[in-house]
């Protein structure tokens, strides 16, 4: 599979090019950063929350930390859960299962990004398969958020 259609056509409209690190097929961002190598302070991992209206939105976060849930709800200002696998295929159609790219705004999906992910050199993210990420500078990353939707979404992994 190549890099999903629909993200392909959100940064072609954009004048972006798309920068493709090819890896081994993986099935988890940890497996993923290895194969790729890349630090998973580097590699975004989409997850995608539904929120107590049943719409859907995705938070960006580093590979190397996990979700603070609490602080998204804080942020979106209601209840949020995760999202089941099975709403994910509806989502994201042309991308693999668990393949969530990190730009959700493609998707017509409200996306959060987790500022330490900006505070790289360089972002990858799932191009909608398991076998390849799309990779670019944070500064570009960054100018294809709203600001509101950039802050502290995660936690160290320490805990």
């Amino acid at each position: 599979m190549t890099v999903a259609k629909t993200l392909h056509e959100f940064l072609e409209a954009r004048d972006i090019p798309e920068s493709v690190l090819r890896h081994s097929h993986t099935s988890c961002s940890s497996e993923t950063a290895e194969a790729a190598h890349v630090p998973g302070r580097q590699l975004a991992k989409g997850v995608v929350l539904r929120t107590q209206d049943d719409y859907h939105l995705l938070v960006v976060i580093p590979t190397h930390r996990r979700l603070a849930l609490d602080k998204v709800s804080e942020t979106y200002g209601g209840h949020l859960a995760l999202a089941d696998e099975s709403e994910l295929k509806t989502l994201f159609p042309d991308c693999e299962m668990g393949a969530v790219p990190a730009l959700g705004m493609a998707y017509q999906l409200p996306t959060f990004v987790d500022e330490a992910l900006l505070k790289q050199d360089t972002v990858y993210f799932e191009g909608g398969d398991h076998e390849s990420l799309l990779g670019m500078s944070s500064e570009t990353f960054a100018e294809l958020f709203d600001e509101p939707a950039i802050g502290d979404f995660s936690r160290s992994n320490d805990h």
